[in-house]
């Protein structure tokens, strides 16, 4: 409708560029719209006297009183004919836009009642205008230069919390900016604005009366004689907007249980202190931190004491390595950090021992209290790597190793760690690779009834078939135990090897001339019993191979048995227990079995370890020891085997004490069932 009302339009930008010129009057001026929009042409409208009448006294009329009625004005068309018009014009915004409407003055008539029509069209569309304000929570806002004088919108007020009325001064207007920071960045925009001319955008906060909010604004300047007069721009309320962004950036960057960098971010902050270090000749230390037996915490006392044990974890690591320090949640229970790299080695490892003296200290949860052990690896840049990753790997390298040595330790990196990781790696390959090619067999040691000299059962013993045809055994691949899936690989083949050669196993323990069936000592690891379904599963399998559960003993290190952080396995060992099946306490004397231990744990056989058995004759305070441990096993009902026997003066001595059962090379070394 406006393009083709019978007037014409045209809508001006703050400095005076035609942004809008309607059909009508592109008509009346025999010009095309290209010819005209965007540029500074309103001379080539009006005729001199008129362009002179327009610039001197029209123009300032729109500025200062934000419009002026009918004034009579020729226009200028291509082929120099002159028309009269009546011409009206209105200032719109705060930044200075304009709209003049032309009227032919011989149908002023017509004119007038389309002008009512127009300008009513324009009042809706400011109304329209003030609403999408508020929606938006944008206002528009300008500053004279000259006079100090400041123009807010209707929403710039509601910003502030203020009723619209008067707008402030300057002065009172940056009194919103806290002194600090906010106020000295808009006072800099501002300045090189008016200075510069240049367009401007900052964020920053305002405090008014209610509270404190998060706003932006953008603008540029005005010109008038050759000089910058105004300010002019758009202030936004952008509290909802930065609340929004914090929380995803949060989301991707922090860890939310423990409020610490995620892995994520970790990675990259360690990938920057590289960087740094490498551009400077510089030298850090990167640290993993390890919560022991975290898995059966969450397992004995449920995740709400998991998750607060890892609060209170990063609480303490935060107080003892500072705010300079990066520090981060690398996984369920490992944390990482790089101290500050003014710090000296030896502080460095005072505050190790610092931090795991205090996670030592008990930690008293929902009426529970635990004694938290951290294991700690610790690798050095450029010494030990010279890139992100491989200074990961390297601490990571350095953790497992201290905590293989002992729960609870500290672990520096070095070469020898470095080739004990790689030979674990190899080892960890071969044996997932023989358990992919269904080269993990059993082997078996027979076990004698000491008091007869007769076979009473035999262990089954792991051993990996090599491409020569002899087997290998845990010497050469045994730090793969370690890992889990090897662990549980092993087992599993094992228990599938004395399914399958039950048949011959039953025939020799038939041979011999017992009084009851012999027994098949099958070695279980603590990563096995972990799994709910594992009594189900090594059940299912004896019945699958016909094998009567009176026929089978499970062997469990002691250092499984007696660990605080594995309640659970126990009870599964009882369950076995009920079903017929025997446990026996491996390698006994080696770990930390209490007699209270040996009082309440599931066992019907104490396996003494071999060291203590092998050295009978050579040291001789081993003979007391495993007196003691026959007295005792005997004194709580159970039965003892004695590992490791070689020499004939060992079997005496044994037997001569009432040892129940030996096994070792004096009576045969581990072979296939043939």
């Amino acid at each position: 409708m406006v393009e083709v009302a019978p007037c014409g339009i045209v809508a001006l930008g703050p400095e005076g560029q035609i942004e809008y010129i309607n059909h009508t009057l592109l008509d009346w001026l025999g010009r095309s719209r290209d010819q005209l929009l965007g540029k500074f042409c309103l001379s080539d409208i009006f005729n001199r006297a008129g362009f002179l009448y327009f610039q001197t006294h029209l123009l300032p009329m729109l500025r200062l009183n934000e419009g002026f009625q009918e004034a009579s004005l020729p226009l200028r068309t291509l082929g120099g004919v002159e028309r009269q018009t009546l011409v009206a014009g209105r200032q719109v915004d705060a930044v200075g836009r304009a709209v003049l409407i032309f009227c032919a003055a011989d149908e002023r008539a017509g004119v007038q009642k389309e002008l009512a029509h127009i300008r009513e069209t324009a009042k809706t569309r400011l109304t329209w205008l003030d609403q999408i304000e508020r929606m938006a929570n944008i206002g528009a806002w300008s500053v004279d230069l000259m006079t100090g004088e400041t123009t807010w919108s209707d929403q710039v007020f509601a910003i502030h919390d203020l009723p619209v009325g008067q707008p402030p001064t300057l002065e009172v207007a940056l009194s919103f900016y806290p002194i600090g920071v906010p106020r000295e960045t808009v006072e800099t925009f501002i300045g090189k604005a008016a200075k510069t001319g240049r367009s401007f955008q900052f964020e920053t906060t305002i405090c008014t009366e209610k509270c404190e909010k998060k706003v932006r604004s953008s603008g540029g300047v005005e010109w008038e004689k050759g000089k910058i007069r105004r300010l002019v721009g758009i202030f936004e309320d952008i509290t909802e907007e930065s609340k929004a962004t914090e929380k995803l950036w949060r989301a991707a960057h922090i860890d939310a249980l423990s409020g610490l960098a995620n892995r994520t971010w970790f990675q990259e902050r360690l990938a920057e202190q590289v960087t740094d270090a490498q551009g400077r000749s510089g030298s850090f230390h990167l640290l993993l931190l390890d919560i022991d037996s975290f898995k059966e915490i969450n397992d004995a006392y449920g995740h709400s004491v998991g998750d607060a044990v890892i609060r209170i974890t990063s609480e303490r690591i935060c107080a003892i390595f500072g705010q300079d320090a990066i520090i981060g949640r690398f996984g369920g229970d490992e944390f990482a950090v790089v101290p500050n790299t003014t710090f000296p080695s030896k502080d460095i490892h005072f505050s190790v021992e610092r931090l795991a003296t205090e996670l030592r200290g008990a930690i008293v949860l929902a009426g529970v209290e635990l004694n938290v052990g951290i294991s700690i690896g610790i690798t050095r840049f450029p010494q030990d790597a010279t890139t992100q990753e491989g200074l990961v790997k390297c601490a990571e390298m350095a953790l497992l190793h201290a905590k293989r040595m002992k729960k609870g330790g500290t672990a520096v990196f070095d070469w020898h760690i470095r080739s004990a990781a790689d030979q674990r790696r190899a080892a960890i390959e071969r044996v997932r690779n023989a358990a992919a090619a269904g080269q993990i067999v059993a082997h078996y040691q027979p076990r004698i009834d000491l008091a007869t000299g007769e076979i009473c059962g035999y262990e089954a013993l792991a051993r990996i078939l090599e491409p020569g045809g002899e087997a290998s055994g845990p010497s050469s691949w045994g730090s793969a135990l370690h890992d889990p899936i090897c662990a549980r690989l092993i087992d599993q083949h094992v228990l599938r090897a004395v399914v399958a050669d039950w048949p011959k196993l039953f025939d020799r323990l038939q041979a011999a001339k017992t009084v009851q069936l012999g027994r098949i000592g099958i070695n279980t690891s603590e990563h096995s019993l972990k799994y709910s379904d594992f009594v189900a599963g090594f059940l299912d399998q004896l019945l699958r191979g016909d094998i009567p559960t009176s026929a089978i003993e499970i062997e469990v290190l002691e250092t499984v048995l007696v660990s605080e952080g594995n309640p659970l396995l126990g009870k599964k060992l009882a369950q076995l227990r009920q079903e017929g099946v025997s446990v026996a306490l491996d390698d006994f004397g080696t770990g930390f079995a209490s007699l209270m231990h040996l009082r309440d744990l599931p066992v019907d056989r104490i396996k003494l370890d071999q060291s203590f058995v092998r050295d009978l004759d050579g040291d001789v305070r081993n003979r007391p020891i495993v007196r003691a441990t026959v007295e005792l096993g005997h004194a709580l009902g159970m039965k003892i085997v004695a590992e490791g026997i070689e020499r004939q003066s060992a079997h005496n001595f044994l037997q001569l004490i009432g040892c129940d059962e030996g096994q070792g090379f004096l009576f045969g070394r581990p072979a296939a069932m043939r």
